[in-house]
């Protein structure tokens, strides 16, 4: 199977609520004709800044000051869009918007990636997503944490054809929607 950077020569990736751009440095640097637009408070994103100098990416970046809520992301530019750890203090109504915004933005075969602390379905076993989920009822007005039949739900009535997980250890599975 080809790489993104093969299949699509230039990738176009959208890092939502970027923080410090943990989530796609290792993506910029794995594919120098990686292009990467980067949302988050402009505050935030001098963390990021910072870090893509210090990895020598900067140039692939577009750092863009704004509130998610707010900003339309646009209309199928992206192969990749990325939520990292946000969905948990947005809350329900919030994640399933940016879910539908990120939907909106991708590309035909884009791809979305959620990573952030996803409990077992029954809510009972999986202790970090558990606490977490205390710390955004606690932390935010809405923060919680979501179940995979949740996020599949979400993805599914946002227009993407399959959800499906993407495991990288015992209680943070990347989740993934697939964009006819």
């Amino acid at each position: 199977t080809p790489s993104l950077a093969e299949h699509y020569g230039i990738v176009k990736i959208l890092d939502v609520a970027a923080g410090s751009a943990v989530w796609s440095l290792p993506l910029a640097l794995k594919y120098e004709r990686a292009e990467v637009t980067a949302i988050d408070f402009a505050s935030v994103l001098e963390v990021a800044k910072r870090y893509a100098r210090r990895f020598g990416v900067e140039s692939q970046y577009k750092f863009i000051g704004a509130d998610i809520r707010q900003i339309d992301f646009g209309n199928d530019e992206y192969d990749l869009a990325l939520l990292g750890h946000i969905c948990h203090s947005e809350g329900a109504e919030w994640s399933r918007r940016l879910i539908g915004k990120c939907f909106r933005a991708l590309k035909e075969n884009g791809k979305l990636f959620i990573m952030d602390y996803v409990p077992d379905e029954e809510r009972e076993s999986d202790v970090m997503p558990l606490l977490l989920a205390i710390n955004a009822l606690l932390g935010t007005e809405e923060g919680d944490t979501f179940t995979f039949s949740q996020y599949k739900n979400w993805l599914l009535n946002a227009g993407f054809r399959e959800a499906r997980t993407i495991r990288v250890n015992d209680h943070s599975p990347v989740i993934v929607g697939l964009k006819d």
